[in-house]
């Protein structure tokens, strides 16, 4: 259980040598988690939380640790 419901975290669900593995990434809890998605060379993510109305990018690496969060894009006052 989470302490808030209306907040919760991200995972990432992996198959790795015919197993699914599922892990919590290291970003802030979500309201809706949208719009995840990533670069050509698959070493940035993008990634929003919809009520926040601002598109993060995150570093990504091949272990699946996301890092470096910074805005990519912003809709606050549109």
């Amino acid at each position: 259980k989470f302490a808030d419901p209306n907040q919760m975290p991200v995972f990432s669900v992996t198959m790795s040598d015919g197993k699914l593995k599922v892990k919590t990434l290291d970003i802030p809890m979500s309201q809706c988690a949208n719009s995840t998605c990533f670069s050509p060379d698959g070493k940035t993510m993008y990634y929003t939380d919809t009520p926040t109305r601002i598109i993060n990018q995150y570093d990504y690496s091949e272990d699946g640790k996301v890092s470096n969060p910074r805005p990519f894009f912003s809709l606050v006052g549109q």
